[in-house]
């Protein structure tokens, strides 16, 4: 395999077992995990639930530790994607190759709300690839490349598995699901037969970006391009709290044919970042913006916290267009920097801010645990990287870094990590309810790793040319709080349509109630902010759920029941 798609050795080395004083992050469980051949992760291709996490890899071994279970056994071309479901930390409990005879890339993958399985999504170049009888597309439309979303059951099986493209090229880059099970995928496309009627944009422009709603069952219910005549592309996407605004981002050459009542209006020159907001219901477009400034910009990542506020990051190299005024960093330091900006969901900005030294930094990534935004990226820099209790100082190196921001746009912490060969996260998630998160990568060929695995370890030793790493670290600046937990008043209980909650009588200001499924994935957020509120549960699953809302020194939460 090309070196080029080797796995990034994965970041979490800033855990330091010689350390005398405690650092902000402490490692709990490191494993590598691979084959003979290659691995590799991307960005989106992890997922988790209390005590699970979800992968959707890419390997080049013939010989990966299926389960009994696999859906599919062995390895059919040169690359496949491998899933594997680890719970309670070294748990391998589900682990199988998905592909046809050429090769496959995965994009995303997301567990379904409730108990209800995976879906996955990518691009593959198989005319052979494994998809259900009952599909949207069964066959590969041409152009080399084209899209694919698969869903599976709970216990690994195929429900079903469609392409997605047109004659030309087509890459599926992102996917969300929403709490309801609606399935959104993003990526750019040069084929002109793509989207369906009544949406924002019919016809194809240049290299369009576009975005395609599916339901649970697979059903495509419609599909859109966005773009001008240059070259754009969707590579991220999050969903709204109440299911009904879907908020994409990218980046785009085009001039013309972007910007709709947008924070941004005017092209700012070379490549711009691109953010979007769409109605879910039937694809049109609410706002649109272009991000950035005179020089090379692009957004890399992108989520939608509890209140509806949308963060996103990503490399510039523009000294101007950025930030805010009273940001966390003004001012543009090195080659190119990081930024992270926060918008409303009515597509104002409320703040931004670069992420940089006087060298490089390069991709970036966010995930977010109890409203706190932690980004993540690649750097050089020695400087304005490092604050709070960090695990190393800086390299010369180009590694890894982490940075914890609050709401309001402070930095609670920042860190680089380093190793000797350089180092670089690529997925990174938190595990809901819990001060712990994961994050994966891989590790070269020849690279000894072996202070830095737990004895606990699935995988003690590289098995092959490059494999990946997990790791599980918690974050000592949430674990060290406690918290006083209060019961939270709901009825009815059960439940078939809508519940009321009540406001705790002690707590002023606006509150965040959030809805977990029994597995802890998050299924719901709603804005609490009179003295009860109204939530309809109707489209959720039956079964068990826990309402929570958090404060600073206080947890309030119950069960509620939906028949």
């Amino acid at each position: 395999m090309n070196k080029n798609l080797s796995s990034f050795l994965l970041l979490c080395i800033f855990f330091h077992f010689n350390c005398s004083a405690q650092t902000d992050q402490t490692l709990v469980y490191s494993s590598y995990f691979g084959g003979s051949g290659s691995e590799t992760a991307s960005r989106n291709v992890l997922d988790t639930r209390v005590d699970h996490w979800l992968s959707g890899d890419i390997t080049s071994s013939s010989n990966m530790p299926f389960t009994n279970n696999a859906f599919q056994s062995s390895l059919n071309g040169e690359v496949d994607i491998f899933i594997s479901i680890f719970q309670d930390l070294n748990t391998l409990t589900y682990a199988s190759y998905f592909g046809g005879s050429n090769n496959e890339y995965s994009s995303s993958v997301q567990f379904m709300p409730g108990i209800n399985g995976f879906v996955i999504a990518g691009f593959t170049t198989s005319t052979d690839f494994p998809v259900t009888s009952d599909a949207y597309l069964q066959e590969h439309q041409g152009g080399g490349e084209d899209g694919f979303i698969a869903r599976f059951s709970e216990d690994g099986q195929l429900l079903w598995s469609t392409y997605f493209g047109g004659s030309e090229y087509d890459r599926i880059e992102n996917m969300s699901v929403d709490a309801f099970g609606f399935i959104y995928v993003v990526g750019r496309t040069a084929s002109a037969n793509l989207a369906t009627n009544g949406v924002h944009q019919t016809e194809i422009n240049g290299g369009d970006a576009f975005l395609a709603k599916f339901d649970s069952d697979g059903i495509l219910m419609w599909s859109t391009y966005f773009g001008g005549s240059g070259d754009d592309r969707f590579s991220c996407i999050g969903v709204s709290p109440d299911g009904n605004t879907i908020y994409c981002s990218g980046s785009t050459n085009s001039d013309s044919n972007i910007a709709v009542n947008g924070f941004q209006n005017v092209y700012g020159g070379l490549v711009d970042g691109t953010i979007a907001c769409f109605n879910s219901s039937n694809g049109t477009l609410n706002w649109s913006s272009y991000y950035g400034g005179e020089e090379y910009d692009k957004i890399d990542d992108l989520i939608v916290e509890d209140d509806g506020s949308i963060y996103f990051s990503g490399e510039t190299r523009s000294s101007s267009g950025i930030t805010s005024s009273n940001a966390h960093q003004e001012n543009f330091a090195g080659f190119s920097d990081n930024f992270l900006v926060r918008f409303s969901s009515e597509g104002d900005r409320e703040w931004g801010t670069y992420y940089g030294g006087d060298n490089t930094e390069g991709f970036s990534g966010l995930t977010s645990q109890y409203n706190n935004i932690l980004l993540y990226g690649s750097s050089n820099s020695q400087n304005n990287i490092v604050y709070g209790n960090p695990f190393d100082a800086g390299s010369s190196f180009t590694s890894s870094y982490m940075a914890k921001f609050n709401p309001s746009g402070e930095v609670i912490w920042g860190s680089h990590f380093i190793s000797d060969p350089p180092i670089s996260i690529r997925a990174f998630k938190a595990i809901p309810g819990s001060s712990k998160m994961v994050a994966i990568g891989g590790v070269w060929e020849g690279v000894n790793m072996s202070e830095f695995i737990t004895s606990d370890a699935y995988q003690e030793y590289n098995a092959g040319e490059d494999d990946l790493i997990y790791f599980v670290f918690e974050d000592n600046t949430l674990s060290a709080k406690t918290h006083n937990i209060n019961p939270l008043k709901v009825y009815p209980n059960p439940a078939t349509d809508m519940v009321t909650i009540e406001r705790p009588e002690n707590l002023t200001g606006d509150l965040n109630l959030e809805i977990f499924d029994a597995m802890g994935k998050l299924v719901l957020r709603k804005s609490l902010n009179t003295w009860s509120i109204g939530v309809n549960v109707s489209k959720l699953t039956a079964g068990a759920y826990i309402l929570k809302i958090n404060t600073e020194e206080e947890i309030y939460r119950t069960k509620l029941i939906v028949e």
